[in-house]
């Protein structure tokens, strides 16, 4: 058996499966990192210091679309930074045409009553909207706001053509080299078969 020649012929579809192995390790260690890293409430907007209070409102997704929206505000007192637990908070949107306001009530839970949550409807308008988180607490009555963008749903698929490719390509490439693996080991067999056809008759002849 030619064992060199068999494992020049096996080599391209080993490092094929190779990379396309080392690839998907690449890529599953940046998305296991964001998973690991991403705020749970979404993303920050903003957050201002108005009337006594440190408001922050995030929105979830990151990428709002045309489609329902989690707000979570998170109302600090300004002077000690300490969470307000017993506010009354509502969120507002308003689309920049002129469309009908959104509102809803953001309530908080027992496990962490310094965050408010509420849910609002977008479905209404693509592009930019005024967010408001309202807050009434122990230092009265304050409200923040800041624009959000907001997109068609079809766009809001963050980096999804990109995902698709590299899965793509990994999959190509395994297909790939386990073909190249059984192509190559079929040919390698048969040249043996061959020389050992063409060692036979020459023996035969002899």
């Amino acid at each position: 058996m030619n064992t060199p020649g068999t494992i020049r012929n096996l080599a391209p579809g080993v490092a094929i499966v190779a990379f396309a192995m080392l690839l998907m390790l690449a890529i599953s260690g940046p998305v296991a990192a964001q998973g690991e890293e991403a705020d749970p409430a979404g993303a920050e907007i903003t957050r201002q210091q108005t009337d006594g209070y440190d408001i922050s409102i995030y929105v979830s997704p990151e990428q709002p679309r045309a489609d329902w929206a989690v707000f979570t505000v998170f109302p600090r007192m300004a002077d000690t930074g300490e969470p307000v637990e017993s506010a009354v908070v509502h969120v507002y949107g308003s689309p920049a045409d002129g469309g009908r306001r959104q509102g809803s009530p953001a309530l908080n839970t027992p496990d962490d009553r310094g965050r408010y949550i509420g849910r609002l409807n977008l479905l209404s308008y693509v592009g930019l909207w005024a967010i408001e988180a309202e807050v009434d607490g122990p230092a009265g009555v304050a409200s923040v706001t800041a624009p959000v963008e907001v997109v068609p749903r079809a766009l809001a698929r963050e980096n999804l053509p990109y995902g698709t490719t590299v899965w793509a390509l990994i999959i190509v490439a395994f297909v790939g080299g386990a073909l190249w693996l059984v192509y190559s080991s079929k040919r390698a067999r048969r040249k043996q078969q061959a020389r050992q056809h063409g060692s036979q008759a020459g023996h035969g002849g002899a």
